[in-house]
């Protein structure tokens, strides 16, 4: 099994879901930002030019939520038997994708990738007003509940904590979700995630300091 791939991409929660899993793959960097999904051979594999990209034998998967939810699937981990589980289970990572992600990637790009000069307050604050009203959504559900889905972590709050996971950057205030916060503080307290965490904000923090 292959997963190509960066860091600093949607790649590192399929890496997270196949270190929770202990799959044992192959990582191929691949940079986007650098041209590498353009060339010849990686178009060969996903002619959209994106990454992350699994193959697992012959069979090739783009977008990182089916990687993750085909690994969870293949593998029988971090997913649930009954059918009503599998289903919220795909409803919250496409609430994240869906909702979540516009908004909070909007204020990493505004604040983390912008020289000062460039940086635009009032987009800022438009995005953030918007990531708070869907996460007070996500702060309701999570209240009396240690995970989005039954009483086991699952591929459900791996997927919505991987997306969340780009408020570290911009260090987000949650104490006004403290549900959220303390659901992913213990999610992102895991190995897996916690090493891929690091990782990923010693890479950013380079990247901003060379936009600067």
């Amino acid at each position: 099994m292959k997963l190509y791939g960066k860091l600093l991409s949607r790649t590192p929660r399929c890496m997270w879901a196949l270190g929770e899993m202990n799959v044992d793959y192959e990582h191929i960097p691949t940079d986007h930002r650098a041209g590498e999904t353009h060339v010849p051979e990686f178009l060969k594999i996903n002619p959209n030019g994106k990454i992350p990209v699994l193959v697992d034998g012959d069979f090739v998967l783009t977008e990182s939520m089916a990687i993750n939810l085909y690994l969870a699937q293949k593998y029988n981990k971090l997913w649930p038997s009954d059918l009503i589980s599998q289903t919220r289970i795909n409803e919250w990572s496409y609430w994240g994708m869906t909702e979540v992600e516009l908004p909070m990637l909007t204020i990493v790009r505004e604040t983390f990738f912008k020289p000062a000069g460039e940086v635009r307050p009032e987009v800022i604050k438009e995005a953030t007003e918007e990531l708070n009203r869907f996460l007070k959504v996500l702060d309701s559900h999570l209240d009396g509940r240690d995970y989005l889905v039954g009483d086991n972590f699952s591929i459900g709050d791996l997927n919505v904590a991987s997306i969340l996971k780009f408020c570290l950057f911009f260090q987000f205030d949650f104490s006004a979700h403290p549900n959220v916060k303390r659901w992913l503080d213990d999610v992102w307290s895991r190995p897996v995630a916690k090493k891929l965490c690091d990782e990923m904000i010693a890479g950013a923090k380079a990247m901003a300091a060379a936009a600067q």
